[in-house]
């Protein structure tokens, strides 16, 4: 099919976007003079949820050309379509030639969330070959939304649909099976994206969910209310709250969905350390009565996400998590996953940094770090904004490390993933460093290690220096020099720069203190980081 074979309807057009591997979702519907068919675009790596509406006009359907007068009219119905829907942006499909189309008019279908796919578009895209064929797409929904709002590097909030990264193989293991699963990783890794990806993609399957996160939750009657709410049975949440019907009847509540119903259930946990915090001195209740409901139905499944207390419990025969759901483990991107993720949607829209050095600039610097990645990334979409071309690396680095928001990202990551021990040993080897003058490519080893803390007369164990190195390792504060299983180099250049610039000495005052008020607490492997507050930190030039 192609510019070849004459006139191709909007209707048509869709269906060859399925058969390019573009998934509809649900039928057909009417909303006045317009069809809307919600496919998945996700692929295209922008800034547009699971499902984006492409809406096909029955006046506009069959001319040949579409001027201002043709569309004027439409557009105040056409608003109130894309309001009405939940979605960030619709698609409007004609099968004509967009011509003499007023400015004012493309600035306010922009505005609205709306883009065109005319005539003009079809034919480019019809009869291209991938990956082209994407970014000819992609290429006429940047003509009407711009680029900012289709860019996918969005820091600070859950990355879904296509804005979520990585992770692929997880996806395609999970979404087909029957498995629960329990996600571990360091803070900001991305576990929170990973749970709302997966039941966003389980939805679209009819599956029932619900969502709990567990830092708003101070008991077990507070999880189960949560779960009963997610899951529409407010009725049963309300008994629950004034006790006219116990807890323990979780798995029942449950078990009468999947009879009456006759349809799947998913539950999602969220910042379980926090319900451990409570459960651990009850016996493990919460955890005894998951388990009673999800252990072993393929109907129901569970799926949990944690940081450190999760990954100690479930190493732990005695506790309830042991062999329950199957764990996954997140590690920071690979240099091939933060490849993709820097070129494929720069590429859609219309930035071009495959024959550049830019992808691999930021591996180095981020170390992989989906939230610096994503930093970076918007940097050069800003750049090409203002500038009108794609920055060099010197132009890119030197203005994302001149950022507020970069420097507290940096410092925010790294102690959201650190203890006051490790925390403490990072101040020191980055005094040492700063010394001999080498805080660039400074390396250290084990020794380096016991010898920076008898500095401050803290002596450790062989054991207790490894796991701190092993967190720090997992954490993507620190990574092997290459070639080497003895030396280690800290993964970001900048945190050495930041953290000099808070004045070391300071810091790790402040840091003994904390580790003399509470020594047994934060000297164990899975022992939590304390929250803090960068925003209030001041630097010094």
């Amino acid at each position: 099919m192609g510019s070849d074979s004459g006139f191709i309807p909007p209707g048509t057009f869709i269906s060859h976007l399925q058969k390019c591997g573009f998934k509809k979702h649900g039928p057909v519907t009417n909303v006045n003079d317009f069809e809307v068919h919600n496919l998945d675009l996700t692929s295209l790596k922008l800034d547009m949820g699971l499902l984006t509406p492409l809406l096909t006009s029955k006046q506009l359907a069959s001319r040949a050309v579409v001027t201002s007068d043709h569309l004027g009219p439409l557009l105040p119905e056409l608003e109130v379509v894309a309001q009405s829907l939940p979605n960030k942006f619709v698609v409007l499909v004609v099968g004509g030639k967009l011509l003499q189309i007023e400015k004012g008019i493309i600035e306010d279908l922009g505005l609205n969330g709306i883009a065109i796919i005319d005539r003009t578009a079809i034919d480019a895209v019809c009869a291209a070959n991938e990956p082209i064929k994407s970014t000819l797409l992609s290429a006429a929904l940047v003509r009407f939304l711009g680029r900012e709002s289709l860019s996918p590097y969005v820091s600070g909030r859950p990355a879904i649909g296509g804005r979520f990264f990585g992770r692929s193989s997880v996806l395609k293991r999970v979404l087909p099976s029957k498995v629960s699963l329990t996600i571990v990783g360091n803070r900001r890794i991305g576990k929170t994206s990973l749970l709302k990806e997966i039941k966003e993609r389980l939805k679209l399957q009819n599956v029932r969910t619900a969502e709990v996160y567990g830092a708003t939750c101070g008991s077990t009657k507070d999880v189960v209310y949560k779960i009963l709410q997610g899951l529409d049975l407010f009725r049963d949440a309300q008994h629950i709250l004034s006790d006219q019907q116990p807890v323990k009847n979780l798995p029942s509540y449950v078990q009468n969905i999947l009879d009456t119903e006759r349809r799947s259930v998913a539950v999602f946990i969220d910042e379980l350390d926090h319900i451990l915090d409570f459960d651990v001195k009850q016996n493990y209740e919460v955890l005894h009565l998951l388990r009673s409901t999800f252990d072993g139905h393929d109907s129901c499944r569970i799926f949990l996400a944690g940081f450190r207390k999760v990954m100690e419990l479930k190493q732990s025969v005695n506790a309830p998590l042991f062999n329950f759901t199957t764990i996954v483990e997140l590690p920071l991107f690979t240099r091939e996953e933060t490849s993709e993720m820097v070129k494929r949607p720069l590429m859609h829209l219309g930035i071009d940094v495959s024959n550049t050095g830019l992808p691999e600039a930021i591996y180095k610097d981020t170390g992989g770090h989906p939230e610096l990645i994503q930093i970076h990334c918007a940097e050069i979409v800003r750049f090409m904004e203002t500038r009108g071309r794609v920055p060099s690396g010197e132009d890119l680095l030197a203005n994302v490390f001149n950022t507020e928001e970069y420097k507290q990202k940096v410092l925010g990551t790294f102690l959201a993933n650190t203890n006051p021990y490790e925390e403490l040993l990072c101040y020191l080897l980055m005094e040492d460093a700063e010394r001999i003058g080498q805080a660039d490519q400074y390396e250290f080893g084990t020794q380096d290690v016991d010898r920076v803390l008898n500095f401050t007369k803290i002596n450790l164990g062989i054991r207790e220096i490894n796991d701190i190195i092993t967190n720090l390792k997992v954490s993507g504060v620190i990574a092997l020099v290459t070639g080497r299983m003895d030396k280690y180099r800290f993964s970001s250049p900048q945190l050495v720069n930041y953290c000099v610039s808070l004045k070391l000495e300071f810091c790790i005052k402040k840091t003994l203190e904390r580790i003399k008020d509470c020594p047994e607490k934060i000297r164990t492997l899975y022992s939590e980081p304390e929250e803090a507050d960068t925003s209030r930190w001041t630097f010094i030039n």
